[in-house]
């Protein structure tokens, strides 16, 4: 029997044993998602990275991955000395001590001419790693590192900066968090913490802002915002319209969501939105939907999505819906201010903005068995339809594509993933009239 044929015959046998071991639930058989992560065999540099991460760990170790941010790799290279090459590196993995305690390390490796080598082993109580951020939070030009580490089934979060010096990673902070982000809050140049933290049992959630102290990283402010939320969105990090630094955090609450927007005012910490509250039933970003922030209409500045009431219209008939618009607002630091007044379509994939002569005017109504947005001229007095103004409508390719497809009257708008997007228009001729071209400009795809 040739090699090539034994060697297939044991690759069969040692298939079936392990489906076997899997379909027999077999308690001795316990792995990790970690540990059946198992990347094909590095070469070259990274090779050698890894060897240097073998001769320094004397005990069993696994690999253990970012599970949130940029950098999602157990091995990630970085800058440590602003000379624009990365010859440092750092592996994240766990280790299992006698009593069955787990332990997560950041071994920090370091190029020596052209060999890598272990100079550093930070060891923490803990299970895994949520994310690593290369910030430089003193101005020197050089990064710090910021590590989220998960202390306790994703409930128990520390965010801990680290400082080299020397051949030492110096801790310059630990604060437990639900969400950090690292950015230029303060507009100063270098980057700051900025932490979320949420008391779920109690209602309480706060915002932090630390930045780089003398030899630490210190808090700087605090303040309060909404906890009586389900959940909180990842921060992002942005600008009000003044070109001020913000960040905006989307909250699931009751139904719907709401957006808190921080910035540094007067030296300070402040959520207006939250502020708000104090003399209102909802946050003014308040919408019963679960839409988060965005940049609708790519003038840089995060746009937030609110629904608009109802122009007085019940409709009577089973098979059309209305459809409420959504006023896109961006902030200034104190007034909403409306960007874009659009009808979104978030099952089809697209939405258009209603020019101004239709934003006091018009109603939508929906067909879902027509997958149909039908603009029409509304008498908001005695709450009736006057006339249709354009009628957008989503078909697949495949139907729109045979000779008599039966639209006729409709126009092609845009193509993507398979469906076209179609436009018909009516006869009439009054001033809210629109043409081709205009309402074209009008139309976009989400995403």
């Amino acid at each position: 029997m040739s090699l090539i044929k034994k060697a297939y015959k044991m690759i069969i046998a040692l298939c079936l044993i392990f489906s076997l071991l899997l379909l027999t639930g077999c308690s001795d058989f316990d792995m990790s998602a970690d540990e059946f992560i198992s990347p094909p065999k590095a070469g070259g540099e990274l090779y050698q990275i890894e060897q240097a991460l073998k001769n320094s760990v004397t005990t069993a170790y696994t690999l253990k991955y970012p599970t949130a941010g940029e950098h999602r790799s157990a091995y990630i290279l970085a800058d440590l000395t602003g000379r624009g090459q990365k010859n440092f590196a750092m592996a994240f993995y766990s280790s299992i001590n006698a009593e069955n305690v787990t332990t997560m390390h950041l071994n920090l490796m370091k190029k020596v001419d052209a060999s890598w080598i272990s100079i550093s082993d930070v060891s923490v109580a803990a299970v895994g790693i949520e994310k690593v951020e290369l910030c430089d939070l003193d101005g020197d030009g050089v990064d710090e590192i910021t590590v989220g580490w998960n202390i306790y089934a994703g409930l128990d979060k520390k965010v801990v900066a680290y400082r080299l010096s020397g051949a030492k990673l110096i801790p310059l902070m630990q604060e437990p968090y639900k969400s950090f982000l690292c950015c230029d809050l303060s507009g100063d140049g270098r980057k700051e913490i900025f932490v979320l933290t949420h008391d779920t049992d109690n209602a309480l959630a706060k915002a932090k802002y630390f930045a780089f102290e003398g030899e630490k990283v210190s808090k700087i402010s605090t303040c309060d915002i909404d906890g009586a939320v389900a959940s909180f969105n990842e921060p992002v990090f942005g600008a009000l319209t003044t070109g001020t630094p913000a960040i905006y955090v989307d909250a699931a609450k009751g139904t719907g969501m709401q957006t808190e927007i921080l910035f540094i005012k007067d030296g300070e910490l402040t959520s207006p939105m939250y502020l708000a509250l104090a003399s209102a039933a909802a946050s003014p970003t308040y919408r019963n939907n679960t839409v988060v922030c965005s940049d609708i209409n790519s003038d840089g500045y995060l746009d937030i999505p609110l629904i608009d009431p109802i122009n007085n219209f019940n409709p009577q008939t089973d098979e059309t819906l209305l459809v409420p618009t959504t006023r896109w607002c961006s902030y200034n630091g104190s007034t909403l201010t409306t960007t874009t007044l659009a009808v979104m379509d978030y099952t089809d994939g697209y939405y258009f903005e209603l020019p101004p002569k239709w934003q006091q005017s018009t109603n939508v109504l929906m067909s879902v068995e027509n997958r149909q947005r039908t603009v029409v001229l509304w008498n908001t007095e005695t709450a009736e339809v006057i006339s249709e103004l354009v009628r957008v409508r989503t078909v697949s390719e495949a139907e729109w594509d045979i000779a008599d497809n039966g639209y006729n009257g409709y126009y092609e708008l845009a193509r993507a993933d398979g469906e076209v997007y179609a436009a018909m228009f009516s006869a009439y001729v009054g001033p809210e009239a629109i043409t081709k071209d205009q309402f074209q400009k009008l139309f976009h795809l989400i995403g």
